[in-house]
């Protein structure tokens, strides 16, 4: 019975969550719905080192998800901000 209501909550609030992103025109800005991403991802504000596809090495900051839902870092070696949609992201808490 415990695991009906988890997952009739979970279903309901996933329903209001795309009913609010269609409603918007699937615009994930518009709806709230990037916003609250950002807020709950446990990745954005850390320190990563990300190994990408070909063995490149990205080390920075998490700071975002961009409008494809694409992790935002800002790389240590140069400030710049590059978006990865596809990689080993790990956490650098005690490097």
């Amino acid at each position: 019975e415990l695991v009906d209501l988890a997952l009739s909550a979970y279903l309901a609030a996933l329903k209001q969550l795309l009913g609010e992103f269609l409603a918007a025109g699937a615009d994930a800005d518009r709806s709230g719905i990037r916003s609250q991403l950002v807020r709950v991802c446990s990745t954005v504000g850390q320190e990563v080192r990300v190994e990408l596809p070909g063995g490149i090495t990205l080390v920075g900051s998490a700071i975002d998800l961009d409008l494809s839902g694409r992790l935002v870092v800002r790389r240590s070696a140069d400030a710049v901000e590059q978006a990865v949609a596809a990689g080993d992201v790990t956490h650098l808490r005690y490097e």
